[in-house]
């Protein structure tokens, strides 16, 4: 069993609400980046105090509607019990039949005292069990050669997760405005703005927890990156951060970044459809979000890896340039592959389906394989 703890009641919550309504109508434009700072550090902080609070609570509810939906199929269980004894049965029949109902109504009790402790508890300490599963990612056309990652998810419950310290992120570690808010910011306090919504360079993780993960991630990747989605989700919005891993593996990276901030970032996937895998273990293409695969985007997978023109589609802006530059691509491939290629496995369906250009890469393949004999 995973323990999460919320250090909130109900009226620790609102007092929480009330808080973060007060920092959001703060005219901001008028303090010292300082007091910006502390204002920021201190709404993240009350934000993640809420969402664990919010998460908890929607537990207990989702318990109790099982609950009574238990409940109510034990009580039509115990009216058709009850029909069923009658006095024309033998006594060891009707014996049985008594001793099913004790069992229904203990079990009946047992679950109300459940619902009744669930309706009275306060959203601050709850058991979820540890979840362990294997994310099925999307199957291609069975005509594709592309091979995505089966990545896997747990919530490994190990000591060094356990042990990470829970300090309050530093300014810059994440996003922290609203759309609004940081446009307001950005024009007039430029450079603080950037820092805070994490839009420069690493340096701008700088929170401890953040640095110890991505020197772990250098040292062993492989326990890192599964270790990945129990992260906190303020590191998960991280661009910086999050770019960070993406240079030891951008297939993970992109799915397990922040479906609500980055996955929708147009910057961040042009970012990551531009970087090689290192660990070929799936496309990252494959991880995202499919209105965010833009022309520009798979533009720049096309040039990453013209394999990637799987992802192109007709109605995109560019799309014959995408063509030509991955047909430029895969002839420098076969040439450089040799006579192994097999072009049915090699060409994705777009290049297939042109028989002309189909007809130029198996004469090229065939040339090789005329010229290898000679020169051995």
């Amino acid at each position: 069993m995973q323990k999460i703890s919320a250090p909130l009641d109900d009226e620790g919550y609102k007092q929480n609400v009330n808080r973060l309504q007060e920092i959001g109508t703060t005219a901001l434009g008028s303090l010292t980046d300082e007091v910006i700072l502390e204002l920021l550090a201190e709404r993240r902080l009350l934000t993640k105090e809420n969402d664990l609070y919010e998460s908890i609570r929607d537990e207990q509810a989702k318990r109790v509607a099982e609950l009574t939906a238990e409940e109510q199929a034990l009580e039509r269980e115990l009216e058709e019990l009850n029909i069923s004894i009658t006095p024309d049965k033998d006594d060891d029949t009707l014996l049985k039949l008594i001793q099913h109902r004790k069992e229904l109504e203990a079990k009946l009790e047992t679950l109300g005292a459940e619902e009744r402790k669930l309706a009275a508890k306060p959203a601050r300490e709850e058991e979820i069990p540890g979840k362990e599963q294997e994310v099925i990612v999307a199957v291609q056309d069975s005509s594709e050669d592309d091979v995505v990652s089966p990545i896997k998810e747990s919530a490994s419950d190990t000591e060094e997760v356990k042990t990470r310290a829970e300090t309050v992120p530093s300014p810059e570690a994440g996003p922290l405005l609203s759309e609004e808010s940081a446009s307001e910011e950005k024009t007039k306090k430029g450079k603080v703005s950037d820092a805070l919504i994490g839009s420069e360079g690493i340096r701008g993780v700088s929170s401890q927890e953040a640095e110890n993960y991505l020197k772990f991630l250098q040292s062993n990747p492989e326990e890192a990156l599964a270790q990945l989605e129990t992260l906190p989700e303020y590191l998960r919005k991280d661009k910086p951060f999050m770019l960070e891993v993406a240079k030891v593996d951008p297939a993970y990276a992109m799915h397990y970044a922040d479906s609500k901030t980055l996955k929708k970032d147009e910057d961040f996937n042009v970012r990551i459809a531009a970087m090689k895998n290192p660990r070929d273990s799936g496309n990252p293409l494959a991880e995202m979000l499919s209105d965010m695969r833009t022309n520009q985007v798979v533009m720049t997978a096309v040039k990453q890896d013209f394999r990637n023109l799987r992802y192109a589609t007709r109605s995109m802006e560019g799309y014959a340039e995408m063509v030509e530059i991955a047909k430029r691509e895969a002839r420098e491939k076969v040439r450089s592959l040799g006579q192994a290629v097999d072009v049915r496995v090699f060409l994705p369906k777009t290049l297939r389906e042109d028989r002309e250009f189909l007809k130029e890469i198996e004469d090229i393949v065939e040339t090789l394989r005329e010229k290898t004999p000679r020169e051995s």
